[in-house]
């Protein structure tokens, strides 16, 4: 009997999603732990159906249990067979992250989103719409680049600058201009505006997960460098700084070129953080081109 791994989540509720499971590529629509599956009652796991699920559930070894298809469309079984321990993390790659923006769009019951992605987020952004094309509107992408662009190992970037939050700001989002760092200097005081609900900080366990994700995310394969941009038809806007020291320009171009509904924005004399710092002008390209 065939079985495969896989690490998933559901979109929608097994009572409107009647006939999946029916392949490997339908699978990646549901748990979000990986396992095995064999043994279906039926040619396809429906509503009131049974499967065995087994292997290394959520990366613990576990025999093989009948769950009830219903069942899939949360964590309850893992958590009946294994125990809360055993779902500490799901991953820490791009389609791990992936992977959780489809659960936060699937339990907020969000059919078709736009959807926006800064840099890693950017990555994550384009998994997510080659993976699940029927959850994406639009797209737009800032100061990111493809699987396997050019320069984007990142081999100099280290979690060690965190501890200089303000220079790694201004160095990286900024360029050396005067009109780039006074920008970035505008930026620092608008971080300081949030009281509400401000971002946690950034832990040095997390740099280093964000890293290791994006280095994995820019090793060149060895075959159809940019064959998963064919897959992504959705209208996406491209935008990026002339002299992202961290994303090199290159990058836009290839997501340009190798996306078959893609339009290019360059800011001038500006790095990573060109959205912050061409804010008023990126806020209304972003609001035509969604609105489009």
């Amino acid at each position: 009997m065939a079985t495969w791994s896989t690490a998933t989540t559901v979109h929608g509720t097994p009572e409107s999603v009647l006939t999946v499971l029916t392949d490997p590529e339908a699978c990646s629509r549901w748990s979000p732990v990986g396992f095995e599956l064999d043994e279906l009652d039926e040619p396809r796991l429906i509503t009131g159906s049974r499967a065995r699920v087994g292997g290394r559930i959520a990366g613990r070894e576990a025999s093989r249990e009948s769950v009830p298809a219903g069942q899939f469309a949360s964590l309850a079984w893992v958590l009946e067979l294994l125990g809360a321990e055993a779902i500490i993390e799901t991953g820490n790659g791009i389609k791990d992250r992936a992977r959780i923006a489809i659960q936060y769009l699937s339990h907020g019951s969000v059919e078709r989103a736009h959807v926006y992605g800064l840099s890693l987020g950017g990555m994550i952004a384009q998994q997510l719409a080659a993976d699940h094309p029927e959850m994406v509107r639009r797209i737009i992408l800032t100061g990111t680049g493809p699987r396997g662009g050019e320069g984007m190992v990142f081999e100099e970037l280290s979690a060690d600058e965190l501890d200089d939050e303000v220079g790694l700001i201004m160095n990286a989002f900024f360029t050396q201009s005067e009109p780039s760092k006074t920008a970035g200097r505008a930026y620092l005081e608008r971080l300081k505006l949030r009281a509400d609900n401000p971002d946690a900080p950034v832990s040095k366990q997390a740099a280093r997960a964000e890293l290791a994700a994006i280095r994995e995310w820019g090793v060149i394969p060895k075959t159809d460098r940019f064959a998963v941009l064919g897959q992504i038809h959705h209208p996406t806007l491209v935008v990026h700084g002339s002299k992202d020291v961290v994303v090199i320009p290159i990058n836009a171009f290839l997501l340009a070129q190798h996306l078959p509904n893609a339009q290019l924005i360059m800011y001038p004399d500006a790095s990573h953080g060109a959205y912050s710092q061409y804010a008023e002008n990126f806020l209304e390209n972003a609001r035509l081109f969604f609105n489009g």
